[in-house]
């Protein structure tokens, strides 16, 4: 039952901000399970990633570039896509946004923040559900700072708790064609995306990146990094025949980091 339960096999996945760390191996394990995958983003490691897929499970993933935050570029660039029977949305910007930082450059972080976390997730789940047949399944990237923040951080955890407030609102709306939305809040894990911005903490306060490291290590029940690779279960979960009756919620993969 449950080996059944977790292939993938006939489905169509669309994996956006595939390329690299969470969305990669997201990516990689769907077709490893059997998915026709569609591996979405807008960087130079999108041949490479589709590549690596390719070679690991014979299965040569549909490559999209665009920038989810630009419309009509988006609404072209998915324009050729059939039915999607899996959206995963992993697509993030994550940049320090301190109020008291008088600098023009924070709030043009801000807006970028908010525009890639939250209006790009709202524009692809608009245009993938119109081809996403009833009991189809969205899953979203969230973040621990989905549900508390840290100083300094006031753009990211805005976007990420817009980012579940909006998830809980789509499970309402598309319950009724059996469609399942639901978030993986992912703690600290060893990928450039999240190093960066400890790396300039660590910079801004002189103290060791080791340092700034601990801050967050010392939040967890299970010590240590988590690598890209450890969160993927959680979206497998949510796609998956195990989870038809889950809408609406989110899972924390963060080795105890937030405890509700």
């Amino acid at each position: 039952m449950f080996e059944k339960a977790l292939r993938f096999d006939g489905k169509n996945a669309l994996v956006v901000g595939g390329s690299s760390g969470i969305g990669f191996e997201v990516a990689k394990e769907f077709a490893l399970l059997g998915a026709e995958v569609t591996v979405l983003a807008n960087d130079d490691l999108l041949d490479e990633a589709a590549s690596a897929i390719s070679r690991v499970s014979g299965r040569t993933p549909r490559q999209i570039f665009c920038d989810i935050t630009d419309r009509e570029d988006l609404r072209g660039a998915l324009e050729p896509l059939g039915n999607v029977d899996i959206l995963v949305h992993n697509a993030g910007f994550e940049r320090l946004t301190p109020l008291l930082d008088d600098d023009r450059s924070v709030e043009e972080s801000f807006r970028r923040i908010i525009d890639v976390n939250l209006m790009g997730a709202y524009y692809v789940t608009r245009e993938i559900v119109a081809r996403m047949p009833d009991g189809g399944r969205i899953i979203y990237t969230a973040s621990t700072y989905s549900k508390y923040a840290i100083s300094r951080m006031s753009g990211y955890a805005s976007s990420k708790h817009g980012l579940v407030g909006m998830m809980r609102s789509f499970s309402q709306e598309l319950g009724a064609r059996r469609i399942t939305v639901n978030a993986v809040c992912p703690g600290w894990v060893n990928t450039e995306f999240s190093n960066r911005s400890v790396r300039k903490i660590a910079e801004e306060t002189g103290r060791s990146f080791e340092d700034v490291g601990n801050d967050v290590w010392s939040l967890q029940a299970i010590e240590g990094h988590l690598e890209a690779r450890d969160i993927v279960g959680g979206y497998i979960f949510f796609a998956s025949d195990l989870a038809r009756d889950v809408s609406g919620q989110t899972l924390h993969v963060d080795r105890g980091e937030y405890q509700s």
